[in-house]
């Protein structure tokens, strides 16, 4: 090895692990193996040099594998974007969980838009037609329609509006027949209302 080079010392808070007479090289090769999690427990010495530094704070030897694993907690601890990795690590980190968090909910929330998933709720539907009053109960209830107890009586045409209750509360909406008993729902004087309704049951 030559004398121009001076080498490394590695050391592990966690595991009191210290490794020593290391090329800047070897140091990348064995930080590619280490999870982006745990690189706040290593430190790094030169030789010659008295105190120990963050590798994290070394910027020779962290840059090229934050551009290998495609990971941005070598930094600040913040995840941020970073661009898609130029070559793989030698051991695969493990999923962050915030990011599993992430994907999950953004699923659901597809998932409920694409298909208006149904709830069995117990709600009031009243509708108008002249002086006569038609009123039944919902069987189910999502934010896309409902269906109901009972037939819908004749002349109502295809969309009219309606009434739903709950705990006292009325609700002005706009319906669509698909059914003698299935409804579109167009409008709702308050979303968000509507919405506690069926997912606060």
């Amino acid at each position: 090895m030559s004398s121009m080079h001076k080498c490394w010392s590695l050391f592990n808070k966690e595991d009191k692990l210290r490794i020593d007479d290391l090329t800047v090289e070897q140091v990348r090769t064995i930080l590619l193996a280490i999870p982006s999690a745990n690189m706040r427990d290593w430190f790094a010495c030169r030789e010659g040099d008295v105190n120990w530094q963050a590798l994290v704070d070394i910027s020779e030897f962290y840059e090229d594998v934050r551009a290998a694993k495609g990971s941005s907690y070598l930094d600040a601890g913040k995840p941020a974007a970073a661009p898609p990795p130029t070559r793989r690590p030698l051991f695969e980190d493990p999923p962050e969980q915030p990011t599993e968090a992430t994907l999950q909910v953004e699923a659901i929330h597809t998932k409920e838009r694409r298909s208006a998933r149904r709830f069995s709720r117990r709600l009031t539907f009243r509708v108008y037609l002249g002086n006569k009053k038609f009123e039944c109960s919902t069987i189910d209830v999502s934010m896309g329609g409902f269906s109901i107890t009972e037939a819908l009586p004749d002349g109502l045409g295809k969309n009219f509006r309606a009434e739903l209750s709950y705990s006292g509360v009325d609700m002005n909406v706009l319906c669509s027949q698909i059914g003698d008993k299935q409804l579109k729902l167009l409008e709702a004087e308050a979303w968000d209302v509507l919405r506690q309704w069926i997912a606060n049951w």
